[in-house]
């Protein structure tokens, strides 16, 4: 949408509320545009903008008349930057209205101003159709008060329709103790002066945005550096309990099957006993058939058959346990990878199932997860990283889920590019909120549920490894988030990813 919207305008309703001690942070506060840049009378904003500001000035001021009076009180609240001092400067207020359409392109851009008539102390100006009634009004109203410059009172307004009107004020008798108004301030000198102003303004404008994108990458910087720090620390972190966690269970891993070992011989022991007891002579002595007997009632006792068919199981149980303890340890290896920042080829599979493994425990409660992967070539790249991007991705499309859902994963290869696609059932995302779900901090969840760095994470994960990211998603159905990385990029395994 096109920037055609002086932020003069909207400086001089902060000015205004400033000067009837009312407070424009709630007012301008879901606007979606910083308040500095709306108190910067050198930036622009589009007309949608300004129009949603014009209709709630009404009910914040309790006046309906207050869009005419911001204007109108304008030059005295110096809103309006350089142009104040341009203004004063001129002298008097008909250099400045036989120059109307001139001083309307000041907050305005590419709109017609027809001057039908220009007479000594009076104009008669129609305003383009496509401007609105409050665009109207308070054009009228910042004429109106040209004449405060020089203390001559506000000039008059005669509407002859809702876009022209007939505008008269009183003449200045005097300029600088003068009868007559020097003729050097010539209405085109007057011009020329204000494009020489104009000229600088663009200047600084240019390098006000310069700055800005500077400072923007800046913070970008920064903030990849404290995310790389981040991991550096994650996988530092995680080796050590890893490597902690590994050495005792290499023991217990190896004592368990030491114990199935003795126990399968003690069961045998006790199987033989059980048939040389069978096969022993009805005359037996007194004494070895007293044995025999309690050694029955002590196996009927401790229930031996029962534990002979339940110590197996016990033991696969148990076994089963360490084994899922050590796939974690080797998967918290594996996304932690804190060995190399050199760059290898990945395996992205691979990758995609470290990452769900790390997760397996919350997404088997409410997803199920449905994989379609297609044969691909590795990928040059860090794994950490790119464990990091799919374990967000999977954790957003989780988190999106209410209830029971789904999230389909696709692999497959086009144009040079591997593909991954993270398909989810979800709550999906809203449409205005689609072009800024990349950007840090942003967030849609409730305060503490979310830091607003996941998905920008892997946004800036992904680009540094010179693919992109895309989203399309559909509010109410689910989202679908696109991963493309090269995988014919010999320049990334020769200068590695940045």
């Amino acid at each position: 949408m096109n920037q055609d919207v002086s932020c003069r305008i909207t400086n001089s309703i902060i000015q205004y509320a400033k000067r009837h001690s009312k407070s424009v942070l709630p007012f301008f506060d879901d606007l979606g545009v910083a308040l500095e840049h709306l108190a910067d009378t050198n930036s622009w904003i589009d007309r949608k903008t300004i129009n949603h500001v014009y209709s709630r000035l009404p009910q914040f001021f309790h006046d309906e008349d207050i869009i005419f009076k911001i204007g109108r009180e304008s030059p005295t609240l110096e809103a309006w930057g350089v142009l104040d001092s341009v203004f004063r400067m001129i002298g008097e207020p008909k250099l400045i209205y036989h120059q109307s359409r001139k001083f309307i392109s000041y907050f305005y851009k590419n709109i017609f101003v027809r001057l039908s008539e220009k007479e000594e102390n009076s104009i008669v100006l129609e305003f383009d159709s496509s401007l609105s009634e409050a665009d109207v009004w308070y054009l009228k109203g910042a004429l109106s008060g040209i004449p405060e410059y020089w203390n001559l009172g506000v000039a008059h307004i005669e509407n002859r329709s809702p876009h022209a009107c007939v505008i008269t004020w009183a003449e200045k008798p005097q300029f600088f103790g003068e009868e007559k108004i020097p003729t050097h301030l010539s209405p085109q000198l007057i011009q020329e002066a204000v494009a020489r102003l104009e000229e600088q303004n663009e200047k600084l404008e240019k390098t006000n945005r310069e700055l800005r994108e500077t400072n923007k990458k800046l913070k970008e910087s920064v903030r990849q550096q404290v995310q790389t720090e981040k991991m550096s620390s994650i996988g530092q972190l995680a080796t050590g309990i890893a490597h902690e966690i590994n050495n005792p269970l290499g023991f217990i891993i190896s004592n368990v099957t030491r114990i199935r070992e003795y126990v399968t011989k003690l069961f045998q022991i006790l199987e033989m006993y059980e048939q040389m007891s069978g096969d022993l002579p009805q005359n037996v002595s007194y004494k070895t058939e007293r044995i025999l007997r309690k050694l029955d009632e002590y196996t009927a006792q401790n229930n031996l058959q029962s534990i002979k068919e339940d110590f197996p199981l016990i033991l696969a149980e148990t076994s089963e346990g360490l084994g899922r303890v050590k796939q974690v340890v080797s998967d918290l290896n594996h996304f932690a990878h804190a060995g190399s920042e050199k760059t290898e080829l990945c395996d992205i599979q691979q990758c995609i199932e470290i990452s769900l493994n790390m997760l397996r425990y919350d997404l088997r409660r409410k997803v199920t997860i449905n994989k379609d992967y297609g044969e691909i070539p590795e990928v040059p790249g860090h794994p950490t990283q790119l464990n990091q991007v799919f374990l967000n991705l999977f954790l957003n499309a989780y988190q999106a889920i209410e209830g029971h859902g789904t999230i389909k994963i696709s692999t497959f290869k086009e144009n040079g590019r591997v593909i991954v696609t993270v398909k989810d059932s979800g709550c999906g995302i809203q449409t205005e909120n689609l072009e800024r779900i990349f950007e840090p901090f942003f967030t849609t969840k409730k305060p503490g549920e979310g830091t607003g760095l996941g998905l920008s994470t892997a946004f800036g994960i992904i680009k540094n490894h010179k693919g992109d990211i895309e989203v399309e998603s559909q509010p109410g159905v689910g989202s679908v988030f696109r991963v493309k990385l090269p995988y014919e990029a010999e320049s990334l395994l020769k200068n590695g990813v940045s």
